[in-house]
């Protein structure tokens, strides 16, 4: 499985990290009274939105990762979870946005799907 580049930075820029965890409960509504909810049997998993910090020659490395690497964000790799550190699986669920800062200074955000949490 493909790894994020070594050269691109593990950790998204400060607060600019967004994890929501997903639904892991099925509910229906009863004919009377509350919902009635219970877990499913299944594990969910994370949806991050996340934002770095790439020079131009990072932007480019991650543009041949997305591009070739991924086949334009089609294929899972792994990279550093943002909370601690361990590695992770993640797929992207839309295009990387790229806003160019300066000439050498470009914010990613990335929209991705953290699988199941793996304890390391």
């Amino acid at each position: 499985m493909p790894t994020w580049p070594a050269s691109l930075p593990e950790a998204p820029l400060l607060g600019q990290a967004k994890i929501t965890m997903k639904e892991v409960r099925a509910t229906f509504p009863p004919d009377v009274g509350p919902p009635t909810i219970r877990p499913r049997p299944t594990t969910a998993g994370e949806g991050h939105t996340v934002t770095f910090a790439f020079t131009a020659a990072q932007l480019s490395t991650f543009r041949t990762f997305h591009g070739t690497t991924l086949s334009n964000g089609a294929s899972s790799f792994t990279m550093p979870y943002p909370v601690d550190g361990s590695d992770q699986t993640f797929q992207f669920l839309s295009p990387p946005v790229i806003l160019a800062v300066t000439d050498d200074i470009f914010r990613v955000t990335l929209k991705l799907y953290m699988e199941p949490f793996v304890t390391p």
